[in-house]
């Protein structure tokens, strides 16, 4: 019983850390460029739609977002998300988000980690996904960061060719014991910009 309360303490005291760590990291960091495309723009997540981002990111096949990732966000949601915004009838809707945070190997590597890149079901094919990368790409690349990492399921098709189209190489293959699926481990190198 004893043990078990120290893992979990020690568990939570990391969670804590990295949490803490990744907001003050954060804060260094310049904002999301907006880029307009043809029928939706790219821009950093507001804290005014964090509410209706939640709701996204379920559609979008994300499923409930953690509290460790809200409350990052909260603090940090310009620099971390990505999110497409379509404007039918002049109404905003998130159709797309690339979410980024960094974990114990992204500071030792000075890589940032993409946690979830995700499209509507209504905008899949067209691109959205591929154009969050590239603008992410852009913006970590002027933050000075020596990569983007990436988990990709090897089930994941889709995911995995925009990846490898965009540079991300796979640097290890493992076994997600929690997915029970294959997946690799894919860094794209970036070159730091002003």
């Amino acid at each position: 019983m004893a043990i078990k309360c120290a893992r979990k303490i020690t568990a939570l005291s990391m969670t804590l850390y990295v949490l803490l760590k990744g907001i003050l990291f954060s804060l260094a960091l310049k904002s999301v460029k907006s880029t307009a495309l043809d029928f939706y723009e790219i821009r950093g997540l507001r804290l005014s739609d964090l509410r209706t981002f939640i709701k996204a990111y379920t559609v979008c096949g994300g499923g409930k977002l953690s509290l460790f990732n809200k409350t990052l966000y909260v603090f940090s949601c310009r620099k971390l998300v990505l999110v497409a915004v379509a404007k039918p009838a002049g109404v905003s809707e998130i159709i797309g988000m690339d979410m980024f945070y960094s974990n114990a190997r992204d500071f030792k590597e000075r890589t940032i980690h993409e946690g979830f890149v995700g499209v509507s079901p209504s905008a899949r094919g067209r691109g959205v996904a591929t154009e969050l990368r590239k603008c992410a790409i852009a913006h970590f690349s002027k933050n000075r960061f020596s990569g983007i990492s990436s988990r990709i399921s090897l089930s994941n098709h889709a995911s995995l060719s925009s990846a490898k189209k965009l540079g991300f190489l796979p640097v290890e293959q493992y076994f997600d014991q929690e997915a029970q699926e294959d997946r690799y481990y894919l860094v794209r190198p970036l070159e730091a910009r002003k």
